[in-house]
């Protein structure tokens, strides 16, 4: 359903970094920069959509939204796009006004496209392509350019841009009656569009990540026990040390065992553990715009809702986490929320699920999340192989559990496809080797 636009009470411009009452909160998603344009996510405080995260485009000079973007933003891209998504078409955009700005003399973005002007072939090829290709950022990141495939994202949010702001001009000198207008802003149009696509630049190879083998994922879930003398985390005190252990574990037992997502992990209810009744299961459920979640900078869920049926040990993590651990940490009977920071009681942010995985880094030097989730997927094509599922059947389950809406399953048979290839490879090697020595 297409969401309403936000009512007056739900004002975006001027809002105060502190704030009180009625007004929206606001994210600090980016460090101060030389960029004279930055988002900043608003939480609409009241009204039908309550909760919405809403992300605006900044000019630091005015401190207020970049008028035409932040139209464009609520009805072409709002109604499409998760927040943190439009949040980063929206800092692409803002490399595109910097540009603008930059030329000598200015170039008035929206006067180009209103007025069915567009822009020049050199202005595109050489001075937006290259103002897109350039490394922005402020960390330790020392590439003068980025990656094709940042390239290609800016590339494709700027010609979505031009397109909506040069179907305006269309439609002004259609309501205008100037079908010789229409007829020459659809050129600009067309011709713009194509040129912007003949710029992007092909994918880049794909890295190869491997899974855990069975070994290392059994030596990873014992170091992580709560009692066991190398588990990596302490906690911000003694008291609730063990609290942190016991979340922690439960955490990376279902990335080792599911491969969930972040954003789905850090959405987990707790009505959403299911124990007892005969069946024991954890519920991943989409939570877009939630009320109950006080994050700036909301996690999402992308993937499917599903149910992950729980293991009789994990169960009784479950059982023993809500029992005697989840009740101590400060604040937890006033959100729903499961995963939470132990110190505060708010919902884990998405830097605190990433400290997480510092403190692996003393047991698995390099692992990460994605690592675990192509753990997971290897996990299921073995025990797929053992019991002899065919390809449709395991393809099925994998969408379902994985919470895919296609089959994305054979990124994930790296492993699997380098140990088929190994094992006949060596037996066509034996092969030879054994009709050499019959000749002899």
């Amino acid at each position: 359903m297409k969401p309403k636009p936000p009512t007056p009470q739900q004002h975006l411009v001027p809002v105060p970094t502190s704030t009180a009452g009625g007004s929206a909160r606001q994210s600090h998603q980016q460090p101060s920069d030389s960029s004279p344009f930055r988002v900043r996510t608003f939480v609409l405080p009241d009204g039908s959509n309550r909760g919405e995260r809403l992300p605006v485009l900044i000019d630091k000079s005015t401190g207020f939204p970049v008028s035409h973007v932040l139209q464009y933003a609520l009805s072409r891209r709002r109604p499409q796009l998760a927040s943190s998504s439009m949040a980063k078409e929206l800092r692409a955009l803002g490399l595109v006004y910097e540009w603008a700005g930059n030329q000598s003399p200015p170039i008035d973005l929206v006067e180009r496209m209103l007025s069915g002007r567009g822009f020049s072939q050199s202005e595109i090829e050489t001075g937006l392509w290259q103002a897109l290709r350039a490394n922005h950022s402020q960390l330790e990141d020392k590439r003068r350019i980025v990656l094709n495939d940042q390239v290609t994202f800016r590339l494709m949010a700027a010609r979505r841009y031009f397109d909506w702001g040069l179907s305006e001009a269309v439609s002004r000198a259609s309501l205008a009656r100037a079908p010789e207008k229409v007829a020459a802003y659809e050129a600009v149009r067309a011709r713009l569009s194509s040129l912007l696509l003949d710029l992007m630049p092909g994918q880049d190879p794909a890295p190869q990540i491997l899974g855990l083998t069975p070994a290392q994922s059994a030596d990873l879930l014992d170091a992580i026990r709560p009692d066991s003398p190398r588990n990596p985390w302490r906690g911000p005190s003694a008291a609730l040390a063990p609290v942190l252990r016991a979340r922690n574990e439960i955490l990376i037992n279902l990335m080792v065992r599911f491969g969930p997502r972040r954003g789905d992990l850090l959405k987990v209810y707790v009505r959403d553990v299911h124990l007892g009744h005969g069946y024991d299961q954890l519920s991943i459920c989409r939570r877009p715009d939630d009320p109950a979640d006080p994050r700036v900078v909301e996690p999402n869920a992308k993937t499917q809702p599903r149910d992950l049926p729980l293991a009789p040990d994990l169960a009784a993590m479950f059982e023993a986490y809500l029992r005697d651990h989840h009740r101590k940490i400060p604040n937890s009977k006033k959100t729903p929320y499961l995963v939470l920071a132990v110190h505060t009681g708010l919902p884990l942010s998405a830097r605190g699920f990433n400290e997480i995985f510092e403190g692996l880094q003393k047991i698995v030097p390099g692992i990460h999340p994605h690592k675990l989730r192509h753990t997971a997927m290897e996990g299921l094509l073995r025990e797929a192989a053992q019991k002899g599922l065919d390809e449709e059947t395991l393809v099925r389950h994998a969408k379902y559990l994985a919470g895919w809406l296609t089959d994305n399953l054979s990124r994930y048979a790296q492993r699997e496809v380098q140990l088929q290839v190994r094992d006949a490879s060596l037996a066509y090697q034996s092969g030879l080797m054994g009709g050499r020595n019959g000749a002899r």
